[in-house]
């Protein structure tokens, strides 16, 4: 038989909280976070959230974000870090901004479609040339004059 014990001196009793929703759930972790800095001025660093699956991070990481609250992911890699995310992410700056070029960079890598670095290095020198965004020149139309 083994026994639990701790080695530091008796701290904060550990929160556990209920809620019928995941959206429920990270609200009221971060108000509870909220509620201990203010009420105690206790440091954001003070804090751990533990959950069991990558799926529930997303959620917690909005409402981290919403209120300004820094955190580290450890572990695992956040949401917002992971490579899909990124990608669908970069589509989206695209549509609103099509003068982005890290999202165009991004769009046009993933999934692979054949266009080599050299390929996007004379995009980009004939974009910067004629005054547009690689994403403009190409719906401008002339290619061959870039030499793709």
């Amino acid at each position: 038989r083994k026994e639990c014990f701790a080695r530091s001196e008796p701290g904060e009793k550990i929160d556990l909280l209920g809620a019928y929703t995941d959206a429920e759930e990270a609200f009221q972790v971060v108000s509870s976070i909220l509620n201990k800095v203010y009420t105690s001025r206790a440091g954001y660093g003070e804090f751990a959230i533990l959950y069991r699956t990558n799926a529930q991070s997303r959620l917690l990481e909005e409402a981290l974000r919403k209120r300004n609250i820094p955190y580290k992911v450890y572990g695992g890699f956040s949401f917002y870090e992971r490579a899909e995310v990124k990608d669908l992410m970069a589509y989206m700056r695209l549509v609103v901004n099509p003068n982005d070029e890290e999202a165009f960079r991004r769009a046009v890598a993933i999934p692979s479609r054949g266009i080599g670095d050299v390929s996007l290095q004379k995009l980009g020198t004939a974009a910067l040339f004629a005054g547009l965004s690689s994403f403009g020149y190409i719906q401008q139309g002339d290619l061959e004059a870039a030499g793709l």
